[in-house]
Order: structure tokens, then C-alpha cells, then sequence
């Protein structure tokens, strides 16, 4: 019968800029009853493996890239040490800034960073940009609309934000970094922003449009 027809298990390599990705997706999967085990494989201990075979047929390695620049190193030398048949590449990368012209998108160059990383590549792989796969941004973009205590977020961006910025000592190179940072500084006991999102999940609302967004495209994968 078709019982016996034995699935072959998906392997989903999902790789991320920085430890904000790898700790949010983490949170995500958590959040749907799906948990990491501690990884023996030496050849793979540096990767956070969700084993999903016994529920969904699927195994998740999560990677650190520590950054795009090294993606372009780091997914080669990761193909090298792969022998599963069945895999996808899946990138969480940030979009940052279109170009100064705006004749491209944030979300484009770097979906043309993946494309030029595996155009020699005989695999499969598809990407989610964030913040929401659509505008400009990075994670903390999309958190930063998430804080439950959005008051506090308007008011450090329209008033705080503008007032250091008349006082001309500091400029803000990123606004989305900083307004994280200054709310995880505000709401957590430490002010990293992988610890703050690993232990402080709660402050934020997983309801918002773009958190469910991202929440629903990592479980469409796994399913």
C-alpha cells in the first residue's frame, strides 16, 4: 500500500546572515512545537539541527554565515560537506538599503547575491529577504514593528532619534540597529540582540502581519 512507500526525508540547510536569524527562526519553530537536538555529527556540529523526521518527513540545519560578505565563501565550503540527496539551500538574509538611484531594491541585490552564489551549483534553494521579503530592512526592521510596547518605539524614533540628530554629536548609521538595541537595552537584563530575542520573545507580538508572514513561508517549507 502506499504505507509502505518509505519518504525520503528533506533536508532544509537554512542559512542565515548572523545569529538574529539563526536565534528569530529558531524562536519561530519553537513557537510551532518543534525543538533542536544536540548535534553529534562532527561534521556538522557547528549547524543547529531541528530533526522534524518522525512529524513532517524533514530535518532543518541551521547556519551562522556571519554575515553576507562571508555568505559567498561559507555556502561553497558548506556544499562540500554535503551528501544528502534530497536538500534545498534556504537563505534568511537581510535586504538593507536599495541602491542611491532606488533603480534597485534592497530585496533585488540580494536575491541576485544568492543567484550569483549558487549559479554553479546543481541544487535546489530559495530565500527569504528580510524584512518581509518585499521593502528595504533588515530583522530588526521587522522586530522593531513587533514590540508590544509600540509607544516607546514611536517615541524614540519621532522624538529621541530627532533630537540626537539636531545635537549633531552622533550620527545614526542605522536607525533599525539602534532602535533594536535601545529597546532591548530598555526591556532585558543584557543588550544583545540574539540573547534579547532568545529570552525576551514574549515582548513581541506574534501576530504582526510581517512576524506571520516570515512564521507561515518557514512552515510552508517544512511541510
Amino acid at each position: 500500500g502506499v504505507g509502505s512507500k518509505i519518504m525520503e526525508t528533506k533536508i532544509l540547510y537554512f542559512i542565515c546572515e548572523g545569529l538574529t536569524e539563526v536565534t528569530l527562526i529558531k524562536k519561530l519553530l519553537e513557537k510551532n512545537g518543534y525543538h533542536s537536538l544536540k548535534n553529534d555529527k562532527d561534521e556538522k556540529k557547528d549547524l543547529i539541527l531541528f530533526d522534524l523526521s518522525s512529524q513532517k518527513n524533514t530535518k532543518i540545519y541551521l547556519a551562522n554565515c556571519e554575515g553576507k560578505d562571508r555568505c559567498k565563501k561559507y555556502v561553497p565550503s558548506l556544499l562540500k560537506r554535503i551528501d544528502d540527496e534530497n536538500f534545498e539551500i534556504v537563505f534568511f538574509l537581510d535586504a538593507d538599503d536599495s541602491s542611491e538611484d532606488s533603480s534597485i531594491t534592497g530585496v533585488k541585490r540580494t536575491k541576485d547575491l544568492v543567484e550569483n552564489i549558487l549559479k554553479k551549483e546543481d541544487c535546489s534553494y530559495s530565500s527569504y529577504i528580510l524584512p518581509n521579503n518585499i521593502e528595504d530592512g533588515m530583522t530588526e526592521t521587522l522586530l522593531n514593528k513587533c514590540f508590544l510596547c509600540n509607544k516607546t518605539v514611536k517615541y524614540i524614533e519621532e522624538t529621541t532619534f530627532k533630537e540626537i540628530e539636531e545635537l549633531k554629536e552622533i550620527i545614526i548609521n542605522n536607525k533599525h540597529k539602534s532602535l533594536f538595541m535601545i529597546m532591548a537595552a530598555l526591556l532585558a537584563k543584557k543588550g544583545v540582540a540574539h540573547h534579547f530575542i532568545e529570552n525576551n520573545f514574549k515582548s513581541f507580538d506574534g501576530n504582526n502581519e510581517d512576524l506571520k508572514k516570515l512564521e507561515n513561508w518557514i512552515l510552508d517549507k517544512i511541510s
